[in-house]
């Protein structure tokens, strides 16, 4: 899924013009932007678009300046965008957004500790608004093709982690709370995982501590997360995804007494212990790595993007990671590899 912020007069966006992964030598060419909106729009930040395998696409953003409404348009395959959706409810925070293999969307926005998900089926004129059911302030959202779903958020106080698993388009999410006295620290941040076949997963902070928790369609959510990183001081939104080898990829930042926040990763082993990268970046005085993004694709390819600040600049750095992996009976061999780094330097 992809987030991004979007502030000013409109709404337009590039219309999607290729389904399928193409070589740069045959891909189409991005059409020009379109407008999605209504002509005039306070759009806040926490704008959100996701794209679905059959090619179908959501975007969804809160207007501000119509008093707090929630908008949510789709893009059909092959087809233009809808007239823009306002279902009943306020809500002026981020919207989350996922696309089923069918195109089915379901999205979730808070209002305070207050959850509302939208359901909007692809025969259907308009999506449907129910509350989750409990208190929480939801943080992220995934789907995956065959319609399962996972969500995170912060509830009660002091805050707690929720997580939930809907099995299908048409289930209900299984909700497990981790309160802050199972946890021993307060929870800040979660960001979440789904795979088809792999299950769902959740990363999250607590504390100075990164934990984890993982399920499938048969088992639980375990009574007590994971630690991935307890040691360092980690702080900040971390990011998750599954890579094509079937691992649970993580990467997150820590503070250091320069001061500074710093950038590792981790990967999941087949055992459940977690391997931890090196410092991806440098523990300078007054820098720090922040708004990350993990994408990993189906031929081992594994992206992570972030913002990296100092006293005098702000730029975008990435890092691309080739996982090579082969399947030998039921075991996947893995080897790390083809590390390459660029960089878009904004000066302040």
């Amino acid at each position: 899924m992809l987030h991004r912020q979007i502030r000013g007069a409109l709404v337009a966006i590039a219309a999607l013009c290729s389904l399928a992964v193409a070589s740069s030598a045959t891909a189409a060419p991005w059409q020009g932007p379109i407008r999605i909106s209504g002509p005039v729009v306070n759009a806040s930040a926490g704008t959100s678009i996701a794209l679905g395998v059959s090619g179908d696409a959501a975007a969804a953003w809160s207007d501000d300046g119509a008093g707090g409404e929630i908008v949510l348009v789709r893009k059909r395959a092959g087809s233009a965008w809808s007239s823009p959706d306002v279902p009943a409810g306020a809500g002026n925070g981020p919207v989350f957004t996922g696309v089923d293999g069918l195109g089915n969307i379901t999205a979730a926005y808070s209002a305070g500790d207050v959850t509302t998900l939208l359901n909007w089926p692809a025969t259907a004129t308009a999506a449907v608004a129910t509350p989750l059911g409990v208190p929480m302030t939801v943080t992220d959202l995934a789907v995956d093709a065959s319609g399962d779903a996972v969500i995170a958020g912060l509830s009660g106080s002091p805050a707690g982690l929720t997580v939930g698993y809907r099995r299908g388009r048409d289930g209900e999410f299984s909700l497990h709370t981790y309160t802050s006295a199972e946890l021993g620290s307060n929870a800040t941040s979660a960001r979440v995982a789904i795979d088809e076949s792999l299950g769902a997963a959740v990363l999250f902070v607590s504390g100075p501590k990164l934990l984890a928790a993982t399920r499938t369609a048969a088992t639980d959510w375990p009574a007590t997360p994971e630690t991935v990183e307890g040691t360092l001081t980690v702080s900040g939104d971390p990011a998750v995804t599954f890579d094509s080898a079937g691992a649970l990829l993580a990467a997150f930042t820590y503070e250091t007494a320069t001061p500074a926040k710093v950038l590792r990763t981790a990967r999941r082993q087949d055992g459940g212990s977690w391997l931890e990268s090196g410092d991806l970046t440098l523990a300078t005085p007054n820098s720090s790595a922040d708004s990350l993004n993990l994408e990993a694709g189906p031929a081992g390819e594994v992206a992570l993007v972030w913002n990296q600040t100092s006293a005098f600049q702000l730029e975008r750095q990435g890092a691309v990671r080739l996982i090579h992996h082969r399947r030998v009976g039921a075991d996947r061999g893995r080897q790390l590899s083809g590390d390459s780094h660029s960089r878009r330097r904004h000066r302040q």
